[in-house]
């Protein structure tokens, strides 16, 4: 009996959720009167009518940037069709759009538990990736899907521009200690023989009671070696 058909019931549940109306209620108007296919194809042809339309509303606040409203609206469907894999990635754009990449990022693994080589799941996974700066792990995304759809060029262009990125943050890594000696060694040219009294005092005051005279003219002299250094850093 038509009752009994997988797909058939599948698209009662879908069709009932988007007319918000209990399940069993809808069943008794839809289907327990309905002996023939024509029932049936009525249904599917309402869940098509209705799914259609939240779908292409949801894209179209997507593309305006609504994305709060974009994510409220895929959800629905979700509800209605949970394997729809193009409406699970959009909705993932959407909360790394709105700084919730774990959430985003939750969205594909729920794709990839099941086909881990999904060709969107993995650029949409290796570009969230990638703007959270998790380089090592983009670079990897971007491999596994270039490995396997070498047509799609954003793989390519994916694997080139990560490359690049953990270049320039390795170069700066480097970089920032050279910056701290050269600081340091300028600090030292300036200074001169000062350098010496400055450490020294300040290993001075620190063994000196805060509330004494003497701690209190050690400060002085400490502010102005500093002020004078960068009165000659500055001008130099």
């Amino acid at each position: 009996m038509i009752n009994d058909n997988k797909a058939y019931v599948l698209r009662v549940k879908a069709a009932s959720r988007l007319k918000s109306i209990p399940q069993e209620e809808y069943k008794a108007k839809y289907v327990l009167d309905s002996n023939t296919t024509k029932q049936a194809l009525h249904i599917e042809s309402e869940f098509i009518r209705n799914y259609k339309p939240i779908l292409s509303q949801a894209s179209a606040s997507m593309r305006e940037g609504n994305y709060e409203n974009a994510i409220h609206l895929f959800t629905n469907l979700l509800k209605i069709n949970p394997n729809d894999y193009n409406v699970l990635i959009d909705r993932a754009k959407c909360f790394h759009k709105m700084k919730k990449s774990k959430l985003a990022l939750k969205d594909l693994d729920t794709i990839m538990i099941k086909e881990q080589n999904h060709p969107r799941a993995l650029l949409a996974k290796a570009e969230i990736l990638y703007d959270t700066n998790d380089f090592s792990s983009a670079l990897t995304f971007f491999q596994a899907g270039y490995d396997i759809r070498k047509d799609m060029t954003a793989f390519a262009v994916g694997i080139e521009k990560t490359k690049k990125s953990m270049e320039t943050s390795h170069s700066q890594t480097l970089i920032q200690p050279d910056r701290l000696l050269a600081k340091a060694t300028k600090r030292q040219e300036v200074l001169g023989d000062l350098e010496v009294d400055y450490h020294f005092l300040n290993e001075f005051e620190t063994n000196t009671p805060t509330n004494s005279n003497i701690s209190q003219q050690v400060q002085e002299l400490l502010s102005y070696i500093e002020q004078q250094n960068e009165n000659l850093i500055n001008n130099s």
